[in-house]
């Protein structure tokens, strides 16, 4: 599941939670909250925490190359993956 999926899912979980809460007995609310907990706890998270070097000395240029290689890879990651090298 992709970053996006999984924070469609959260965000749709806390909101039926939520509507379970106000318009449904407090048990369905609990069970849609459990099952948002369990997706959050074991889905990829949605924001990284890619360590980039601070004087790695990166091109932007080199950073581009890197992404339009590696399809799906976010900036800090090609930056990461870039100081690397």
């Amino acid at each position: 599941m992709n970053r996006w999926k999984s924070a469609i899912v959260l965000l749709g979980g806390a909101a039926a939670t939520t509507a379970a809460c106000l318009f449904a007995e407090p048990a369905l609310a609990g069970m849609v909250l459990m099952a948002t907990v369990f997706c959050a706890a074991f889905t990829k998270p949605i924001i990284g925490n890619t360590q980039v070097p601070v004087n790695a000395g990166i091109s932007v240029d080199e950073v581009r190359r890197y992404r339009l290689q590696h399809s799906g890879s976010t900036i800090s990651e090609a930056a990461a993956a870039v100081a690397r090298r």
